[in-house]
């Protein structure tokens, strides 16, 4: 079978902050803010060892220690202010990345900006104009508050807006500081939520069918979404006094596990494809448990995720920036062949992706 001409990817790029903290190193903060409490140390040790993280990046010096004083107690305008202080220079390093050796600054028509962890106004897309140098002419849009499972809204607004304009290159980049939401509130979704989130960003260039000459790193096919019923506060993500604040259920590995096979075969249904037809997964990292559910669902070999585990491990669940670093990893092997990629958000809602390369 031929694939048709879709959306081209060209370039990928990640950044993440200067500040490079081990599980070990989390874990032992994490513990000293309740020093007499042992039966939370041995909790903490637990999930931190179960975790499958190595390393985070923050854009403090040590989880829990933000700029501003932000252990916890800080409000959220303080954060917010850390938020636009901070996230700027990652996305920009991100994006700088990512058009190096694919388009200039000024061929940028369109610029997406994808982010659920910080917000002010005029925003982030704007700064990004002045600091990259792209035209004041670009069209620019932000997608807020759709947590783990936006790189692929993202992906897919960059789509359709290259489906629709032959002369169309798209910017899109993904910045999101977890760490600045830390809670040192110890329920049990505080200590797993603060084991597994970190900080960093990543950035695509993508542009219509034939747009210039040259192969890029893979054609985007096709998109998918669906929300599983009854499952609104699986996963959540709220503005509070003191930062914002996640809902996140146990049930969630579980819930993502019986809806991911009917998904996918839709996914790839819709494209004409069989499930032993695709050679690469990219599976958003939100966690261990994640990961292995889709597995046991998809029935996949364990090499299938390996990617994703590597990411998980070297840098944690930065939110959405997290599947494009995925990503990245994949297509660097260079190797033709379909894929699929996938995303699970508040909803609990599910993204699918269908690409190819070669």
């Amino acid at each position: 079978m031929v694939e048709r001409a879709g959306t081209t990817l060209w370039r990928i790029g990640t950044a993440v902050p200067a500040h490079r903290i081990s599980q070990e190193q989390a874990c032992r903060f994490m513990a000293a803010c309740f020093p007499a409490d042992q039966a939370l140390a041995r909790r903490l040790r637990y999930l931190y060892r179960r975790s499958q993280i190595q390393f985070r990046h923050s854009c403090g010096a040590e989880f829990g220690e933000m700029p501003g004083d932000l252990t916890g107690e800080a409000g959220t305008a303080q954060r917010m202010a850390t938020y636009e202080k901070q996230a700027l220079p990652l996305a920009e390093a991100a994006a700088r990345q990512a058009l190096q050796g694919a388009f200039q600054p000024d061929e940028i028509t369109h610029l997406i900006v994808v982010t659920c962890t910080g917000f002010f106004a005029p925003g982030p897309e704007l700064a990004l104009v002045e600091r990259l140098g792209l035209r004041r002419q670009v069209r620019r849009l932000q997608i807020g508050f759709m947590g783990c499972q936006a790189a692929l809204q993202g992906l897919q607004v960059a789509d359709a807006i290259c489906r629709s304009d032959a002369e169309a290159v798209v910017l899109l980049v993904c910045v999101e500081l977890c760490t600045l939401h830390f809670c040192r509130t110890p329920t049990e979704e505080n200590l797993v939520v603060n084991s597994l989130f970190a900080d960093g960003a990543a950035a695509a260039v993508l542009s219509a069918p034939g747009r210039r000459q040259g192969q890029g790193l893979c054609a985007l096919e096709g998109f998918a979404s669906d929300v599983v019923p009854d499952t609104a506060e699986v996963l959540s993500w709220r503005i509070g006094d003191r930062g914002f604040r996640m809902g996140l259920d146990a049930a969630a590995p579980k819930a993502v596990g019986r809806a991911v096979p009917a998904f996918v075969a839709g996914l790839l249904a819709a494209g004409g494809w069989e499930q032993d037809q695709v050679a690469f997964w990219a599976v958003h990292p939100g966690g261990r448990a994640i990961l292995e559910a889709v597995e046991r669902a998809l029935t996949l070999p364990i090499a299938a995720l390996a990617p994703a585990r590597a990411v998980l491990r070297e840098y944690g669940n930065m939110s959405s920036p997290t599947l494009l670093f995925v990503l990245e990893r994949l297509l660097a092997q260079g190797r033709p062949g379909r894929g699929v990629a996938l995303a699970f958000g508040p909803g609990l809602s599910l993204e699918g992706m269908r690409w190819h390369r070669g």
